[in-house]
């Protein structure tokens, strides 16, 4: 099961959450993709805020809860 729990509004990060599931969803296709360096790539760009690699991962973080 996975669920989406981040409290920024979806809409905000959809651009994110397709790369998300894209390597959820076919990891043999996307594995070049790099979430961690997209994430703070993305928070650089149109929110002007640096994260460091632990806070772009907390953020990934956020987006599963597995509750199998």
């Amino acid at each position: 099961i996975i669920i989406v729990t981040q409290t920024i509004p979806t809409i905000a990060i959809a651009p994110l959450l397709v790369l998300w599931m894209a390597t959820i969803l076919q990891p043999e296709l996307f594995s070049d993709i790099d979430l961690v360096e997209e994430v703070k790539y993305y928070y650089s760009e149109f929110y002007e805020f640096e994260l460091t690699d632990e806070q772009a991962q907390n953020v990934i973080n956020g987006w599963v809860i597995d509750d199998e």
